[in-house]
């Protein structure tokens, strides 16, 4: 069978402007599945590898010449970074390359490589849903022959299938869903718990908001509807008044993001981890808060139960590229921290001589202070409204 792959025609002038400026090139292929076709929005050119060598050298990274130069855990990790950004029913679909040689017939094996590896890169974080299937997609464009031709690649069978892109203009149209996703997570640590690594338990928080989010009912413009009817269903049978302009008021309705709202269940005994009804000693807790906005453009062909799973994958993808950053972030301090352990030790024998320590008896002398004045101002106010 076949697989079809639909984009819009600046997509081709794009991607054959690369083609005359760059011997090889590669990128990343982002879209949207929906009912066995592919939906391309972007072609996501790789930046070039840059060696330890050159980065030694103070050299700028080098284009690549061949396709054999290609580097497969530089483009995993360009496609890890591009999916933590992409919205939610966005995935990466495959890649395109540029060359020469022709890549397809025989179908290339650094070209498996690279998508295998793409493939297993988008795994380690389950929480990204960066696979939503084990095809991808491979786009060869002639340097020589200015032609394209497409495959399929599946990487649990090797098993390869022809493909077919076709630019069109104005290729597909999308509906906007908008989704605010309020979240206070409350998690507490157990006495031999509390000297597990952060990032354990950062895991086991997005397993619990992540189970929430399967047992909860999405509404679409408050409306339930069944799991199979399509989202550009929603609202159609609604009543509309007739206007004089009537044109006007269905661009400002197709313009209108489509509302999603997500009621979750109140079961106490919700969450398989840490069940409430448990009786345990804390030695500690963790706390998450705040609002995931989301913000999709999904097909309207697209089933209802498509378009819950493609928030909640929006919401997951948020909190854990969050969680995630942080981590690295923490990480990063304690490797500097350990870096400069020799420069921190001096610069507080510096300071000791060289700032001096107030002592407690002035602190307390500033706080009493400073609360006479507060209270002065209060006595104040009170007289100038009396006297008023």
């Amino acid at each position: 069978m076949v697989r079809i792959a639909i984009a819009d025609d600046y997509l081709l002038t794009y991607i054959s402007r690369i083609a005359k400026l760059n011997s090889c090139a590669v990128g990343l292929i982002l879209g949207q599945s929906c009912l066995g076709k592919d939906y391309v929005i972007h072609f996501a050119k790789t930046p070039p590898f840059q060696t330890e060598d050159l980065k030694k050298e103070g050299q700028p990274p080098r284009e690549l010449k061949s396709v054999s130069e290609i580097n497969e855990n530089w483009i995993a990790d360009h496609a890890r970074h591009a999916t933590r950004m992409l919205p939610g029913g966005m995935y990466v679909l495959g890649i395109f390359v540029t060359s020469p040689e022709d890549l397809l017939s025989p179908f290339s094996p650094k070209i498996k490589s690279v998508l295998s590896m793409i493939h297993k890169q988008l795994d380690v974080n389950h929480y990204l849903y960066g696979n939503a299937n084990n095809e991808k997609l491979i786009l060869h464009y002639s340097t020589k022959t200015q032609k394209y031709l497409a495959k399929s690649y599946d990487v649990a069978t090797s098993n390869v299938q022809p493909a077919e892109f076709k630019f069109l203009p104005k290729a597909s149209r999308w509906t906007n869903v908008e989704c605010y996703f309020e979240i206070d997570q409350l998690h507490y640590l157990k006495t031999n718990e509390a000297d597990w690594p952060l990032q354990k338990h950062m895991k086991i928080i997005l397993e619990e908001i992540n189970e929430s989010l399967d047992n909860g009912v999405f509404l679409f413009d408050g409306e339930a509807k069944d799991k199979d009817e399509n989202l550009e269903n929603i609202g159609k049978k609604k009543k509309v008044t007739r206007t004089a302009n009537k044109g006007l008021q269905d661009l400002q309705e197709n313009s209108k993001p489509m509302q999603v709202s997500i009621y979750q269940t109140c079961n106490l005994n919700n969450s398989k981890k840490n069940p409430i009804h448990e009786i345990f000693e804390s030695g500690g807790q963790l706390r998450i808060v705040g609002q995931v906005a989301c913000k999709l453009w999904l097909q309207p062909k697209i089933s209802i139960n498509d378009a819950s799973i493609a928030v909640k994958q929006d919401i997951m993808r948020s909190l854990a590229t969050r969680l995630e950053m942080h981590w690295d972030s923490l990480t990063e301090e304690e490797n500097s921290e350990d870096n400069t352990d020799y420069y921190n030790s001096a610069l507080e024998s510096e300071s000791e001589e060289v700032l001096p320590k107030l002592p407690t008896d002035t602190n307390k002398f500033m706080y009493i202070v400073g609360l006479g004045v507060a209270l002065l101002v209060l006595i104040l106010s009170l007289l100038i409204h009396f006297y008023k």
